[in-house]
């Protein structure tokens, strides 16, 4: 896809972040597109493409909400960082990875903003979130069901990376 057009799309997901999305929360979680767009990404092998994401999507995120300076921006990096390494290394391809995959980035993002807004002076507790934690992660799995299968058709049909295309088949199973 153009660059131009993801740029606009993370702005529009960012906005749409920050102001649609708190209006569907459940029970004070809410589902962030923007992280399971760029993990998706990671997931489908994009690595520039998804630190686009993570990287503007996160500025998008800080500059539209009224958290400290920096919090989805780092947080997204340092997830991006890490799935990295770990996709370059170990390969897969089963839709029920994603899954487990943005279920476990899901609570390590949660547990980066609990740890970087106590540093930046709100005294937070893990304890106090971990029922939003688990739904935020549930959330985000709800919406890599519906983001997924969007980006593989995407993929398909727009991309000149055709070849590396990896398809749903798997859930049939």
């Amino acid at each position: 896809m153009n660059w131009f057009l993801n740029v606009l799309l993370i702005v529009f997901f960012a906005i749409f972040q920050t102001t649609v999305m708190p209006e569907i929360s459940l029970k004070f979680a809410v589902a962030n597109i923007i992280f399971v767009i760029f993990i998706c990404l990671l997931f489908l092998r994009f690595f520039e493409l998804s630190l686009v994401w993570a990287a503007l999507g996160g500025l998008a995120l800080d500059f539209l909400s009224s958290t400290p300076a920096g919090l989805f921006f780092f947080s997204f990096l340092i997830i991006y960082f890490i799935l990295v390494t770990f996709l370059k290394i170990l390969e897969f391809k089963e839709f029920l990875a994603l899954l487990v995959i943005i279920f476990i980035s899901s609570i390590l993002l949660d547990l980066l903003m609990i740890f970087y807004l106590n540093i930046a002076g709100l005294s937070l507790s893990i304890a106090s979130f971990y029922n939003i934690i688990i739904l935020d992660s549930l959330l985000n799995i709800i919406f890599v069901c519906i983001v997924y299968p969007v980006l593989i058709y995407i993929n398909r049909h727009f991309s000149s990376k055709r070849e590396k295309v990896i398809s749903l088949s798997g859930l049939y199973k």
